[in-house]
This record gives structure tokens, C-alpha cells and sequence, in this order.
């Protein structure tokens, strides 16, 4: 008989990843796979679930590590434990994205100029390792920060994707934890002892990610099991009913 927090991690952790796998085509048979690595909880978390899939997955498919050291200091000894209790390769590769945000005009976004450097670090980094995917550790808090960011700041209903081509590059792009919550991802850490750091960006809370951020949880706490509901809502979309 299954413990509590085992059958927590597998109706709240486990269960949500195979649902988006499933639900949005996310593996096929032969993908080399590499998971964008931060050093945070739930790249780490990431990592670990898909490590653990492939060894029973109906299809076969490789994991690699892959890490784009921006500047911040994050620990690679911490990266090569991870990577290790996984039991996967890991490739870094260096940027200069701290210096180039740092140098930046007042009026760009540190987030968005970090996220599109860094998605294009990470890609190359991919296409070098033979990677024909990427995996980056987007949950369902992440799906909602981005749906309410693009109606309040860019007047149109969009949010992650779980799954996109880039033609630019040949990669496809996954987010195999986008159904998971971001308090399962911290649980399933915890519990299985995975190594992580705390966000290492000086811009953390200083940006409008994190004034949706605060609205969403306060929602969630005048009303108990919103967070829930409104996700539910990007699974069922009525377009009908929407303007056009």
C-alpha cells in the first residue's frame, strides 16, 4: 500500500506529466531529448521525470542535460550531482547574458531579453549534442502567469505552448510539466532528495511575472481551488464563444 506522499507525487506529479505527453504528442520513438538545466527546482524535477519515464516508456527515447551557463553563478558540481542521479549526460555551454543584460537600455525587459538569449544558447547547444528536442520545466503556474501577462500588458488571450516546432533551428520545443503545479514540482523534489538553487537572477521579483504572480495566488486565496479551475479553463476552450 502506497504511503501519502507517494500517492500524492503520483496523482499531482507523475500523473499530469504523462497526461501532457500523451495529450500533446510530446515523445515519439527515437527523440534525443536534451532538458534545459537552470540549476531551479523544476528544470531539476524536469530532468529527473524524464530520466525515469524512458526506463519504462512504451517508446524509446534518450535524456541529456544541458545547461547554459548565463554568468549567474550557478554551481556545476550541483549540476553534475543531478545529472548523475539521473543518469544522464550533461553539456554546458557558455553565454555572456548577464553582461548583455546588464548593458541593456532602460526601456527593454530583462526577462524577455534573457529568456529569447538563452532559448537561443540553449538550441544551439541542442542541435551540437544531436538533440532534436528540447524540454524546459514550464508548469501550469508558469501557463497562467503567461495567459493573464498577455491580456493585461498585450491585449490578446496566449499562453505557453506545450509543444512548438522552430524552424528557425530544427527544434521541437516541449513542456512535458506544463499540467503540473508548481507546489507538486517542490514536493516531488524534496521527496526524492533531487539538488536545486534558489533563482539566481538579480531581476527575480522585480518584474511584472511576478505582479501577476501575486494576483493569481491572491485569487487563489479568497477563492480556494482557482489556480485549479482557470487551468482546467486552457483545457477546454471554447472558441465559439470567443470574439473573432
Amino acid at each position: 500500500m502506497m504511503d501519502r506522499a507517494t500517492q500524492y507525487l503520483r496523482k499531482h506529479f507523475w500523473q499530469p506529466i504523462t497526461k501532457a505527453i500523451k495529450r500533446f504528442n510530446l515523445i515519439q520513438d527515437g527523440d534525443r531529448i536534451g532538458v534545459g538545466l537552470s540549476g531551479g527546482v523544476d528544470s531539476a524535477a524536469l530532468l529527473f521525470a524524464l530520466s525515469s519515464l524512458r526506463k519504462r516508456a512504451p517508446v524509446s527515447f534518450e535524456v541529456v542535460g544541458l545547461h547554459v551557463d548565463a554568468g549567474y553563478g550557478v554551481d556545476a558540481r550541483m549540476l553534475e550531482t543531478l545529472c548523475s542521479l539521473a543518469e544522464v549526460e550533461l553539456h554546458v555551454a557558455q553565454a555572456p547574458i548577464a553582461k548583455v543584460l546588464e548593458a541593456r537600455s532602460a526601456d527593454t525587459s530583462p526577462c524577455s531579453l534573457c529568456a529569447n538569449l538563452r532559448r537561443g544558447a540553449l538550441n544551439t547547444l541542442a542541435k551540437s549534442k544531436g538533440c532534436n528536442k528540447t524540454a524546459l520545466g514550464h508548469h501550469s503556474d508558469d501557463a497562467l502567469e503567461t495567459l493573464l501577462l498577455c491580456m493585461m500588458y498585450e491585449c490578446r488571450i496566449a499562453t505557453l505552448k506545450p509543444l512548438s516546432y522552430l524552424d528557425r533551428t530544427g527544434i521541437t520545443l516541449i513542456r512535458p510539466l506544463i499540467l503540473v503545479r508548481k507546489e507538486a514540482i517542490q514536493r516531488a523534489a524534496s521527496h526524492y532528495g533531487l539538488p536545486w538553487v534558489a533563482n539566481q537572477c538579480p531581476y527575480e521579483g522585480k518584474s511584472k511575472r511576478a505582479t501577476v504572480r501575486g494576483l493569481i495566488n491572491h485569487i487563489d486565496t479568497i477563492e480556494p481551488g482557482a489556480k485549479a479551475r482557470l487551468m482546467a479553463s486552457l483545457l477546454n476552450v471554447d472558441v465559439d464563444s470567443l470574439w473573432t
